[in-house]
């Protein structure tokens, strides 16, 4: 039996004329990362933000617009890892990124945003692009350089060790992870009780989805995952928060559904916080990138 999730109630027009904002914010943001790397924060939040607009007029997955606005979000959030990891690897040079129809030079360096949070979202992201050459650049990144970012900031212990677990899953063995998230202390988020309900939430779910995942259990799996979704729709349907557009669409639940798809678990659990299409079609950025040819 098919499981729907409803996504919370967003006043759409609100958001008229957004998409195209948010698309040309990111396409003078592009440019500049050649001489100011810093601003991949901007630009990836902006690319994050045009992906949640576009998903109110297409929730499916299915249209060019959302696709691209997807591509985007990806190359941009793995793409801040493979300028820090060209740095770590000792290169001084650029390195050269695509974005979509275009080519950009970034200077290889340290960023202070590359942190155990920006690598769980390009990890996602890699997932949800099925690119693997991205997910085994991201699972062999030196998680001691997500602890020291160079601005002094520090996260909860069991962010770096949840990375870890996700680095083992995709260099090891997936199977061998079942069980390893129960040991993480998600009950003791250091940022006081506004952190911890955003852990609760938004972190310790997908941690729960993943397990199932790694067990290869589907019944659990669907169940992980329909939790996972009403758990993010709690947060993300107060005031505050209904209209941030990166909470249109839950990236790390649909990452963890495109992951299961591909293994051949079911999912029927159907949610615009998931995007069917993306879930479903596993060559979609083929699809997409030949009729850009």
């Amino acid at each position: 039996m098919t499981m729907t999730v409803a996504r919370h109630l967003i006043d759409a027009e609100s958001f008229e004329g957004r998409a195209a904002e948010y698309e040309a914010s990111v396409a003078r943001l592009l440019p500049l990362l050649e001489i100011a790397p810093d601003k991949f924060v901007f630009a990836c939040a902006r690319a994050e933000s045009l992906f949640g607009v576009e998903s109110l007029d297409d929730p499916t997955g299915r249209t060019r617009s959302i696709q691209r606005a997807a591509l985007l979000t990806e190359q941009l959030a793995v793409g801040l890892f493979q300028v820090t990891g060209a740095h770590i690897a000792g290169r001084t040079d650029s390195v050269r990124l695509r974005m979509l129809d275009a080519t950009i030079a970034v200077p290889a360096g340290p960023n202070h945003a590359a942190h155990q949070g920006s690598w769980r979202t390009a990890f996602w992201w890699s997932r949800i692009t099925r690119s693997d050459a991205a997910s085994e650049q991201l699972a062999r990144y030196p998680v001691d350089r997500l602890r020291n970012t160079g601005d002094g900031s520090w996260s909860s212990e069991f962010t770096y060790q949840w990375v870890s677990i996700l680095q083992d899953a995709w260099l090891d063995d997936l199977r061998e992870q079942t069980g390893r998230v129960n040991s993480l202390a998600t009950n003791e988020d250091i940022s006081g009780p506004e952190g911890q309900y955003r852990t609760d939430h938004l972190l310790r779910p997908p941690m729960d989805v993943f397990d199932a995942l790694a067990a290869g259990d589907g019944k659990r799996f669907e169940h992980a995952l329909t939790d996972a979704l009403i758990k993010y729709r709690t947060f993300y349907d107060t005031a505050r928060s209904r209209t941030d557009p990166s909470g249109f669409v839950s990236v790390p639940l649909l990452a963890l559904a495109c992951w299961a798809h591909d293994l051949g678990l079911p999912v029927t659990v159907e949610s615009d916080y998931i995007p069917r299409h993306f879930i479903e079609n596993p060559d979609w950025v083929a699809e997409l990138t030949a009729t850009s040819a």
